[in-house]
């Protein structure tokens, strides 16, 4: 309607001056409807900041690497003839034809990097772990039905919920926590519900043990309803070993859970990926990742071995030579070179205390934040490409990626919310505009000081409370 178009045109004016003349790190994915319209997102992401380009209803069109790249390019260069950015870099996850399309448009525009999403990469690492060990599979299923028997039947959950408010020693709270049932869209949720089982434990025990008939009549009146009952009281009382097993794959779920909440943050850098996940050389192009931990000025190259001929001062800058000419088509000079090995030691403009490092790493953890290291070599820019400069200006682009398309992930949850049950024969373009709408009014909110308060950070650590 009127005022919905009015309101989107004011949002897109907004977002024009925000973003002009920045770098922007696209990434893209499909997504189906309530009402099973195919849909293709294209969003950015422009310092640390996630933008909503355009959703394509792709319902009648062939799903293929072709057709992706058409679109793709037609969402860059619409962007940055609107708004100004300049993309480089286009993520996507690693399937068949998402695949081929960032290969395609890798050879059709080389300065721009083409990673795959590495928080997809990470979660299918689970599947893979799943496979190593029947008897961990088994242990998971065993928690589920455990998880699913409590929540389906009210009683239980009910008798569950008045041991948890029960004062017990070591108890952080009298709140009950709901038993979570983890799907399959929703990564880290494995391992969120095998901690919040091993949480609950003792009040899950010690409810079996004192209202055992009570939970056996629960169940209803049939045989295999009540042998069903039987065989989860059986497993909460560790008749078979079950909580010593499910302690032991939710400590190895435990790293992968870590490393996919780190890789999909908005803030996922090609280092930071390098570091989570070190091993990148047999599959994907590593030289990007690599530059981007040397370009960490908190880092540089301590953590490469020193007897590494891959990584030695002059591979290292053979790397950067050929990624500054790849990324900007243009050779790079004496003076470039000079500014990377002053770089690596550390000296001139490049000295830990005259970009004054250790001052940035605590003003940031006084606000319990990451280190913006984009903004750290934006204070050394001088604004040309020429000189060495061109080394800043590299830095810059390469630290400015994002590997990941979990932004994507989150606009489908917005839309599955807009496009609802009840509304379910509503346009996606109008949907489109209200999650544009939408994303604006939460960072006004934010700048204000008027959003809603915030959820507590989810916690990754058997440990915590």
């Amino acid at each position: 309607g009127r005022v919905l178009n009015a309101e989107l045109a004011r949002v897109e004016s907004v977002t024009k001056l925000e973003v002009n003349g920045k770098l922007a790190s696209g990434q893209g994915d499909t997504w189906k409807t309530i009402s099973k319209v195919s849909c293709q997102a294209a969003m950015m992401a422009v310092e640390g900041k996630m933008h909503l380009i355009a959703t394509h209803d792709i319902s009648g069109e062939k799903k293929t690497a072709d057709n992706l790249l058409a679109l793709t390019e037609r969402d860059i260069d619409q962007m940055e003839a609107e708004t100004g950015v300049e993309f480089i870099a286009w993520c996507t996850d690693a399937g068949g034809d998402c695949n081929k399309m960032r290969k395609m448009l890798a050879a059709r525009t080389p300065h721009i990097l083409t990673p795959p999403c590495f928080a997809h990469q990470l979660n299918l690492l689970v599947k893979d772990y799943y496979k190593l060990d029947a008897k961990f599979m088994k242990t998971s299923n065993k928690a589920f039905e455990v998880v699913k028997w409590i929540n389906n039947h009210s009683q239980a959950l009910g008798l569950f919920k008045g041991e948890q408010r029960r004062p017990r020693e070591g108890a952080a709270s009298l709140v009950p926590l709901a038993l979570l049932l983890p799907a399959i869209t929703r990564w880290t949720y494995h391992f969120q519900s095998f901690a919040r089982l091993l949480r609950v434990q003792k009040p899950l025990r010690t409810c079996v043990i004192e209202h055992r008939d009570d939970l056996v009549v629960c169940a209803g009146n049939r045989a295999a309803m009540r042998t069903k009952a039987l065989e989860v009281i059986g497993l909460v009382e560790d008749h078979s070993g079950f909580w010593q097993d499910l302690a032991r794959t939710t400590r190895h779920l435990e790293p992968l859970a870590i490393g996919t909440n780190v890789l999909q943050s908005n803030h996922a850098r090609l280092d930071t990926v390098l570091l989570t996940l070190a091993n990148l050389y047999r599959i994907f192009e590593p030289e990007p990742y690599i530059l981007a931990v040397f370009f960490n000025p908190y880092i540089r190259s301590k953590i490469f071995k020193p007897e590494n001929t891959a990584l030695t001062p002059l591979a290292l800058y053979n790397m950067a030579e050929s990624m500054f000419r790849r990324l900007f088509c243009k050779e790079p000079d004496l003076e470039f070179m000079d500014a990377f090995y002053d770089y690596h030691a550390g000296e001139r403009e490049f000295d830990p205390q005259y970009m004054q490092l250790e001052k940035t790493r605590l003003a940031y953890e006084r606000e319990h934040k990451a280190i913006d290291l984009v903004r750290i070599w934006k204070s050394l820019d001088q604004r040309k490409l020429e000189g060495r400069n061109m080394l800043v200006k590299l830095a810059i682009r390469l630290l400015s990626v994002i590997a990941n398309s979990a932004g994507s992930e989150r606009l489908f949850s917005c839309l599955g919310i807009i496009i609802s049950k009840i509304r379910n024969r509503l346009e996606l373009g109008k949907a489109n505009k209200m999650a544009k709408i939408k994303a604006n009014m939460k960072d006004e909110q934010e700048r204000n000081g008027l959003a809603p308060r915030r959820r507590l950070k989810r916690k990754f650590h058997l440990c915590d409370d």
